[in-house]
Parts: C-alpha cells; sequence; structure tokens
C-alpha cells in the first residue's frame, strides 16, 4: 500500500486505497452525479426517519431520565465550500462538558499539542454511561439524517468539522477538503484502522474523497460502513 506522503497522482490513488479505483476517479461525470446524490439523500434519509422514529424517540427519552439537560447537543460546523450550520447529534456528554474540553489535552488521541487540529479523546471522562453506548454504536449519529433532508450534509460524505478543527485546517494549507460533500460516514471512517489514524493520514483521506466522489465510491463506503 502507497504511503500517505507518496501519494501524487490519481494511479496512486487507486492504488492505496482498495475502495477506489482508475475509472472512478474520474471527475466526467460528476455534474450528472450531483443531483441524483441529492435525491438519494433525500429518499434514504427520509426513510430512516420514518421507519426509525420509535428508536429516536426512545434514545432521546433515556438521555433526558439519564442526566441533566436536553436529548439533543447542536453543534457549529463547517460543510462543503465553508458552509457553517447546525449539526445535530444525540447528547452523549454531561451538560456544559464542551467548556472543559482543554483540560484532558492529554487524552486526545491525535496528539497533546493544543494547536493539534483533530480532537478526539480515549476515554472521554465527560461520557454518560449511555452515551458510551450510542457512540459505540453511532447511534449518537441518527440526528444528522434531519441535517441530510436539510441540505447541509451528504450521507456519504467528509465530516463537517468544529469551528476551531477548520479555521486549524484552513490555516494548515487544507482548503481544498472543504471542496467535498459533507456527510454522515466517510473515507477515513471506514478504514480498519481508523481509531489510530494520524493527523496527516486523515487529512488525506478527505482530501482524496473530495477529488474522487462518484456513485461507485459512496456506494463502497456505504456499503462498507454497513457491513
Amino acid at each position: 500500500m502507497a504511503s500517505i506522503k507518496a501519494i501524487k497522482n490519481q494511479s496512486e490513488i487507486a492504488v492505496w486505497n482498495p475502495v477506489l479505483t482508475g475509472r472512478e476517479v474520474s471527475l466526467t461525470s460528476r455534474a450528472l452525479y450531483v443531483p441524483i446524490k441529492r435525491f438519494s439523500d433525500i429518499f434514504f434519509s427520509f426513510l430512516a426517519l420514518s421507519l426509525g422514529s420509535p428508536i429516536l424517540i426512545l434514545i432521546a427519552l433515556i438521555i433526558r431520565l439519564e442526566s441533566r439537560g436536553p436529548a439533543l447537543y447542536v453543534s457549529k460546523r463547517m460543510g462543503q465550500n465553508k458552509r457553517l450550520f447546525a449539526m445535530l447529534k444525540f447528547r452523549t456528554m454531561y451538560l456544559n462538558s464542551d467548556k472543559i474540553l482543554e483540560k484532558y489535552n492529554h487524552l486526545n488521541i491525535y496528539g497533546e499539542n493544543q494547536e493539534e487540529i483533530f480532537w478526539k479523546l480515549k476515554q472521554d471522562p465527560r461520557v454518560t454511561p449511555f452515551g458510551k453506548f450510542l457512540r459505540r454504536f453511532n447511534l449518537d449519529e441518527l440526528p444528522q439524517f434531519i441535517n441530510v433532508l436539510r441540505g447541509d450534509m451528504s450521507i456519504v460524505g467528509n465530516r463537517p468539522l468544529p469551528i476551531y478543527e477548520a479555521k486549524r485546517l484552513i490555516r494548515a494549507g487544507h482548503e481544498e477538503r472543504f471542496d467535498g460533500p459533507a456527510g454522515i460516514t466517510g473515507l477515513w471512517q471506514i478504514q480498519v484502522d481508523r481509531h489510530d489514524i494520524k493527523t496527516d493520514e486523515r487529512i488525506k483521506f478527505d482530501e482524496v474523497y473530495s477529488k474522487v466522489y462518484c456513485f461507485k465510491v459512496d456506494f463502497r463506503i456505504l456499503s462498507r460502513t454497513l457491513i
């Protein structure tokens, strides 16, 4: 498998990741795919929210009973073309936990530097017991189907970033990762070792997706997400 830093052209991208093949890197069908992608996003999001409504209501009720605060957590995010929007998630942390994030620098899986672009805490002490269950099965992401219906996101795309992460990424010269659609699941999330992915690797996954997304790529990403 080619090194992340060694990827220089489209043929190397195809070798580097088995989800991608040379034929799919072509952007000639992009204009036709965008409206199809939007239609499928609307259809499957409406289907998921309709069929899953009893589960959504049950999750919201348990969250409210477990700890003080609302069932939904609203986070300001930056998506495609640097567009800002309010992303929805089920609340998995105790109330006001975001205000003490810097207290846990040493738990950041991407590094302890306060200027590190991405933040994700290992064994996050701010997470509630039920929140751990939701995160384990990615159930906290279910409200984002509402964002997909609104047009804020797609089902498949690069993860929309918190403002502080997005600004650091832009300052580091990686604006092109915002050329691709924001999504619930994406290229780096389907990697076997995704919990051990380094900052430069995650950035490269996002930049690659922004350049090559099409029906076949999205279908394979979604298929691996569901498996």
